[in-house]
């Protein structure tokens, strides 16, 4: 009886250092596989921020390529503006000049035409308005103000009409737009617009 009970004792303790021996591999094991998930989620987390850290270089790399390209696209805006406002000016200095210099033209076409009454005198003056047509002919003739001498008004109108047509054509469209209503300054020893 004695050795059966030693041989059961032999037994259980064999099965418990047994069962102590598989939760001891159990543990183990338990152990590798948190370690090898802690690895994992180690390596995932460290394989995110580095997809952070690219995604937020691409964004920044993006946002700075949208700046440079918003900015020379601003730069290219101001230079074709500048560019612009040459051009307008340069115009505007060239329309001028064309139209000082037709206006002398018609001045001194009008002035070798006038023919002044004789025995007027000094202090009269008389007011034409001329409408010309682009082609440079008087399409209306008036008198606006009289110089209260008929003879001197008419030499005015007479004036004007023989010298016509103005050579507007010489003009750009723009720049004979100056010219469809010229208002005229007769004075016996000046023509004036």
């Amino acid at each position: 009886e004695a050795e059966r009970q030693r041989q059961e004792q032999v037994r259980r303790e064999a099965e418990q250092r047994e069962a102590e021996r598989r939760e001891a591999d159990r543990q183990l094991q338990l152990q590798r596989q948190r370690e090898e998930e802690a690895r994992r989620l180690s390596e995932a987390e460290a394989l995110r921020q580095q997809e952070e850290a690219i995604r937020r270089e691409a964004e920044e790399r993006r946002r700075r390529e949208a700046e440079a390209l918003r900015q020379e696209e601003q730069r290219i805006r101001e230079q074709a503006q500048r560019e612009q406002e040459q051009r307008r000016a340069e115009q505007a200095r060239q329309d001028t000049e064309a139209v000082a210099s037709m206006e002398q033209i018609i001045f001194n076409m009008i002035s070798r035409q006038w023919t002044r009454p004789p025995g007027i005198s000094e202090d009269l003056e008389a007011r034409v308005q001329v409408h010309l047509l682009g082609s440079g002919e008087v399409s209306h003739l008036s008198v606006t103000r009289s110089s209260g001498n008929a003879a001197f008004d008419r030499s005015a109108l007479q004036a004007v009409e023989r010298a016509a047509p103005f050579p507007l054509l010489q003009l750009e469209p723009r720049q004979r737009d100056a010219f469809r209503v010229v208002d005229l300054i007769f004075t016996p020893e000046d023509l004036s617009q």
